[in-house]
């Protein structure tokens, strides 16, 4: 890793979902670096099953690495963030559209655009920018373990028949980490539409 991000790079590890281990990891990440500059959230897990049979312990563990997780991220990290930093959010399309089979996932990710908005809000007077964004359906891990049917579903929903590209998403994260004065914001960049 270190031949991939340089000399000066460093991997830190935690339970996202638990705020002491958060706690903990960002003292260690602000011993290394005092100032960040860009925090991205883009931890999350889905559970496709429909709302009357996804149970509460598989709700609260895709609510915990969803929301929980940025929560934690954004409480122990924007002290770190320096002035005209970003705090990026990984949202989805399922947030602002539904989908059924995916009641835990959506619900999560929709609470997380509003706990963005109102950081954002909050973070503005310490001149940290706070936004969310939706990259679309990619073939990540998460993406390739869903089922089939919903893999074909977002093919045909896409305005361009094509998945999301990762380096595309990660190429608009850095333009936004440049721009100090953007924030408050949710960006789409999912080509579905239905």
């Amino acid at each position: 890793m270190r031949d991939e991000f340089g000399n000066d790079s460093r991997v830190f590890t935690a339970d996202l979902s638990h705020s002491a281990a958060v706690s903990a990891m960002m003292r260690d990440v602000g011993n290394w670096r005092s100032r960040l500059h860009l925090i991205v959230n883009a931890a999350g897990i889905t559970h496709e099953s429909l709302l009357l049979r996804t149970s509460p312990d598989d709700f609260d563990r895709v609510a915990a690495a969803n929301l929980t997780s940025a929560f934690n991220l954004i409480r122990f990290g924007a002290p770190l963030v320096e002035r005209g930093g970003h705090i990026v959010n990984i949202s989805s399309y399922s947030a602002v559209k539904g989908k059924a089979g995916l009641s835990a996932y959506a619900a999560s990710k929709s609470a997380l655009t509003g706990l963005s908005l109102s950081a954002a809000r909050e973070l503005a007077e310490h001149g940290v920018c706070v936004n969310v964004l939706l990259p679309g359906y990619m073939l990540t891990e998460m993406g390739r373990s869903a089922s089939e049917q919903g893999r074909q579903e977002a093919l045909r929903n896409n305005l361009l028949h094509r998945y999301s590209d990762p380096a595309a998403t990660a190429r608009f994260i850095a333009w936004l980490a440049g721009e100090p004065t953007i924030t408050g914001q949710v960006f789409n960049l999912d080509g579905r539409v239905a």
